[in-house]
């Protein structure tokens, strides 16, 4: 995996090329990064986040487990979730189209009085029936 962000940016720009012919890349601008993974912005419309993991076999793994985690939610939840239109296992790499809004990390100073008691329920129900659809995927795919 290339390290500098102009590594970064060509290994984007081979990706993109590759996976969708056509599309031509005008920006790309470093979005964040997380606990196991570093995002970026491309055009203003797609994110492109690779896996921080070392080890090819778990940055495999983890891809896997987030594209399958990213379609439980999706199933399930009302507000858009991003769809994976590039999942390249080996380089620890998804592609999906950037959602537009406002994190809700960062809507919270503006949002006073929200009703943390009441979102915590919502958010813990939502969890729950997450957590049961992962269960049922992972019951039907054993043999």
């Amino acid at each position: 995996m290339a390290g500098s962000s102009r590594d970064r940016s060509r290994e984007i720009r081979r990706l993109l090329e590759h996976a969708l012919p056509g599309h031509a890349v005008r920006s790309i601008v470093q979005a964040g990064e997380g606990a196991d993974h570093v995002a970026f912005e491309v055009n203003g419309e797609l994110i492109v986040r690779f896996a921080t993991e070392p080890d090819p076999v778990s940055r495999a793994m983890q891809v896997r487990a987030e594209v399958r985690v990213l379609a439980a939610v999706k199933a399930l939840s009302p507000p858009a979730v991003p769809e994976p239109l590039l999942a390249a296992e080996d380089d620890g790499v998804l592609v999906y189209r950037k959602i537009l809004g406002t994190p809700l990390l960062h809507l919270r100073a503006d949002l006073p009085h929200l009703d943390l008691a009441r979102f915590g329920e919502v958010i813990g129900e939502f969890l729950s029936r997450l957590h049961q659809a992962l269960h049922q995927q992972d019951a039907a795919l054993r043999p």
